[in-house]
């Protein structure tokens, strides 16, 4: 989960970054602090990323289960 908030909080850098007047090229990006494990902004992105997995999957009545189409492609 760490890793999911830490790679959102870069993309997210990123754009603002890019999004910058005179539109430095993302190579020049280097500069990003991937943020303190123990931070409060951490867990509150944490707790909203669980919250929002359970209402995904309780709007999937968690049925996760996923049929493969290579059945009907031989037939």
């Amino acid at each position: 989960m760490r890793d999911l908030i830490n790679s959102y909080a870069y993309l997210l850098a990123l754009s603002e970054y890019a999004a910058a007047p005179g539109h430095p090229p993302p190579s020049a990006f280097a500069a990003f602090d991937p943020g303190d494990f123990f931070a409060a902004a951490f867990y509150d992105t944490k707790d909203a990323l669980v919250i929002a997995e359970m209402q995904i999957l309780k709007r999937l009545g968690f049925q996760t289960q996923v049929g493969l189409p290579y059945g009907h492609l031989i037939k």
